[in-house]
């Protein structure tokens, strides 16, 4: 038999502490009141993993924070030292401006490396098999 919970009553000896959740620290909300926070012109990147064997790999506000690097495998793929919107490298959606790369994942382990102004920001590895 299975003693079902009354999360109604409280528990003796059962403390919970209940908290707003805190931000990601990777993507910052943007408030519509406030269109020059500094969430609209901070710079984070990312990955994400495709399912076919693929991966895209993303740089978020890229103007004017100096050189953008993606490695796969310690070969660089793409860079950008964007100082404006002009840039044909640069992709815009929803106001913002991002450098974008698919990449093809190699059989066996792949290494995805981001740079920005020679600092990384992000490391990730990602196994194709």
């Amino acid at each position: 038999m299975i003693d079902v919970l009354d999360v109604a009553r409280p528990i003796a000896g059962l403390q919970i502490d209940l908290k707003p959740a805190q931000q990601c620290p990777l993507a910052p909300s943007v408030s519509p009141s406030d269109p020059d926070s500094e969430a609209r012109t901070e710079n984070w990147s990312w990955t994400k993993r495709k399912a076919d064997g693929y991966a895209k790999v993303y740089s978020k506000n890229v103007i004017g924070v100096g050189k953008v690097q993606f490695y796969l495998n310690g070969r660089e793929i793409a860079w950008i030292r964007a100082v404006d919107e002009t840039n044909p490298k640069l992709r815009t959606a929803n106001g913002f401006h991002y450098l974008v790369r698919t990449v093809e994942l190699e059989l066996g382990k792949n290494v995805i490396e981001i740079y920005v102004d020679g600092d990384r920001v992000r490391r990730v590895a990602y196994t194709r098999r």
